[in-house]
């Protein structure tokens, strides 16, 4: 498994999901199913093998993000200093949505300094100039505040 394309995969669908959320009543799965039509392997460029354990992975990423959705969110709004959830990119609010369901509700998930580091690259790769300082200061202030990290 390659929890690096996992991790894309799982931010490129909540960026699709933030994007779709409004005005849409979708299910999640009806979303996914959507979704999978359109996502290819970043490594490879075929399509992602969608029973394949890097999907697995993403899913269960997706999924517990969703899950905890209001929790993630409460924990964004006490991390951002005078700013407000509503007013994040939705590329950074993917890309923090991703690192903070691992390294919150993933069970044997690999160290906060790891997944960090990867959803940094996340937000240079797809976000703005600014994105990945700004991402890495928050999921690191919520790892250090939940204990994560010292």
């Amino acid at each position: 498994m390659n929890r690096t394309i996992s991790r894309e995969y799982a931010f490129k669908f909540l960026y699709f999901y933030f994007d779709k959320k409004d005005g849409h009543s979708e299910e999640i799965s009806e979303l996914i199913k959507n979704f999978n039509t359109t996502i290819n392997d970043p490594d490879s460029g075929s399509k992602l093998d969608t029973f394949g354990p890097n999907y697995n992975y993403a899913i269960s990423i997706v999924e517990l993000a969703l899950e905890h959705k209001k929790d993630i969110e409460e924990k964004l709004n006490a991390g951002l200093d005078n700013w407000k959830l509503e007013k994040l990119d939705r590329i950074d609010m993917a890309a923090l949505f991703v690192g903070i369901s691992e390294m919150m509700y993933v069970k044997n998930c690999p160290s906060p300094k790891i997944i960090i580091d990867e959803i940094i690259s996340l937000a240079k790769k797809f976000g703005s100039a600014k994105s990945s300082s700004f991402v890495n200061g928050i999921l690191d202030k919520i790892a250090k505040t939940e204990g994560k990290i010292k």
